[in-house]
């Protein structure tokens, strides 16, 4: 599973950059420096795979995985998308 998303993800980066679309969405911020990760695709990892650990988004996405930086904002996004995700 782990190596299809990873592929997944190069492909759709591979055709944006083809297509000229820009790097990173916008409004959307790096969590991780080290893989250039942004907090829109870590919710969305997040939201698409029910993950609920940093240790699950790290080994989706790769964020956090380098020097471990990113630990604490990959926590606090989880946390608001999980917070979003229960009913009222």
């Amino acid at each position: 599973m782990h190596c299809s998303v990873m592929g997944k993800a190069a492909l759709e980066k591979a055709i944006d950059n083809y297509q000229g679309a820009p790097a990173t969405e916008p409004g959307a911020q790096i969590v991780c420096e080290c893989f250039g990760v942004t907090d829109r695709e870590i919710e969305r990892a997040i939201r698409e795979n029910n993950l609920t650990t940093v240790e699950e988004v790290t080994n989706y996405t790769k964020a956090g995985g380098g020097c471990g930086s990113g630990h604490d904002a990959i926590q606090e996004i989880i946390e608001r998308v999980r917070a979003e995700a229960k009913p009222a």
